[in-house]
């Protein structure tokens, strides 16, 4: 890991880098570092903060040393800015983030299911590296934007990878899990941290992918649907013909039953079962 040392005039000449509009990106700034590279730099300064995203930055450095799971996009220098203000680099690359991937009408649902599958290699590759395990690292903030569609390589790689949690650092804010009163019920499965935030683990893990899954499905946002409206949208799913088995594990994510979720049963979602629900879903409005 290199350190490097920047004024507060070295950062004007950067040129910031332009997130699209529905991304949330309150916590840091990105700045274009050179050709190959960006910046990002948090915006806060408080104590608690920079020593838990500096261990975090620690043990990304030790694992990019020690394992090499190439979809990740890991951090690269350490910056500092007149000593206040820190971040890191990391590799630039052309992407479209995966929200903007999934609603674009001129991408072919086959090369969204193949994106979806994309995502769901790497949330594999983390959930089953031996070095991870022995750490409890998991993606802490899984959704779509933290995930990006590579343009040049043609695969799919995660990002915003400091918001990862493991044993030692503070608990990450999920977006699909924030405030979600449905987990609630299930605080074995889904624990809370004394400041109520989800901590992260396969469970977490798992409903954050369905989530994303059912959000491409439906085109709405399946983290706010009530009980109702999620049995509704499953008996539908059932009723077009989509993998009972797929189904079940959609439902069990409000049981009291470990979560679950098998490779293969991305390849039984076919744009046909999509196009199908999706009329039914239209004709009911």
């Amino acid at each position: 890991m290199r350190k490097i040392y920047l004024t507060d005039s070295d950062l004007r000449n950067l040129k910031k880098y332009s997130l699209s509009n529905h991304i949330d990106h309150t916590e840091s700034d990105l700045y274009i570092f050179d050709k190959n590279k960006l910046l990002k730099l948090f915006k806060k300064t408080d104590e608690d903060f920079i020593i838990n995203k500096m261990y975090v930055l620690n043990k990304l450095f030790y694992i990019k040393n020690h394992i090499n799971i190439d979809s990740i996009i890991m951090p690269e220098d350490l910056i500092k800015v007149d000593n206040i203000s820190f971040g890191y680099t990391m590799e630039y690359i052309k992407n479209i983030d995966g929200s903007t991937y999934l609603k674009n009408s001129n991408i072919s649902l086959s090369d969204k299911i193949n994106f979806l599958k994309g995502i769901y290699y790497i949330i594999s590759e983390i959930e089953n590296n031996a070095l991870l395990k022995s750490m409890n690292f998991h993606l802490g903030d899984i959704h779509e934007s933290n995930f990006i569609y590579n343009k040049n390589k043609k695969i799919v790689n995660a990002v915003d990878i400091d918001s990862v949690y493991f044993d030692g650092v503070n608990t990450p804010i999920s977006k699909f899990l924030l405030f979600n009163d449905k987990l609630w019920d299930f605080n074995n499965k889904y624990p809370l941290d004394i400041d109520n935030r989800h901590i992260p683990n396969k469970n977490t893990t798992i409903i954050s992918f369905i989530y994303m899954l059912l959000n491409f499905i439906t085109e709405e946002y399946s983290p706010n649907f009530n009980k109702k409206k999620f049995c509704e949208t499953l008996n539908i799913l059932y009723h077009v013909g989509f993998d009972k088995e797929l189904c079940d594990s959609i439902y069990n994510i409000y049981s009291t039953k470990e979560n679950y979720f098998y490779n293969y049963y991305l390849d039984t979602i076919t744009p046909e079962l999509i196009l199908k629900y999706r009329e039914i879903k239209n004709a009911k409005k």
